[in-house]
């Protein structure tokens, strides 16, 4: 059975897996990258972040009610190459775990509560940071602690 696959576009969050006949299928949430946080004030104000926090969290909870029977999920979503890039892996690491993504959450809480994006190392992008509130909301409440990401012999592997 493929891994299921995790997408995060800018008005949903798709995750695709296969049923025990072996038919795809699409579960979502209509939260995405650009749907998530105000993008009038970056970063967001600890309630704007908070109330994304728990907007997210519900519609998760709603959708997908118990942890993933896998422990992985595959994506080649560019914004979660690039939250792996500014987890510190150098693009030959093959996934970044929940602990990778909780690091980097914590470095955009300290930007929520004053620090200057340029001494966290994050840049101020709306929907890059809707990218990493979805994607860690997820891993936390689905029992996600890996992605994978793609390589060239495992993006043709994959299909």
């Amino acid at each position: 059975m493929r891994t299921p696959t995790l997408h995060i576009d800018p008005q949903h969050t798709t995750i695709s897996h296969q049923d025990s006949q072996g038919l795809v299928l699409h579960d979502s949430i209509a939260l995405g990258s650009g749907n998530v946080l105000p993008s009038t004030a970056m970063p967001p104000g600890a309630a704007a972040m908070e109330m994304a926090i728990m907007t997210v969290e519900d519609a998760i909870s709603a959708t997908w009610r118990q942890p993933f029977a896998s422990p992985s999920l595959y994506s080649d979503d560019p914004a979660i190459r690039q939250l792996a890039h500014l987890a510190g892996l150098d693009g030959t690491q093959p996934s970044i775990s929940r602990e990778a993504v909780e690091r980097l959450f914590s470095r955009l809480a300290s930007m929520v509560e004053g620090l200057p994006a340029s001494a966290v190392g994050l840049p101020l992008d709306a929907t890059l940071f809707g990218s990493l509130l979805i994607l860690r909301e997820l891993m936390h409440h689905t029992g996600i602690s890996t992605i994978l990401l793609p390589s060239a012999t495992r993006a043709d592997s994959h299909q």
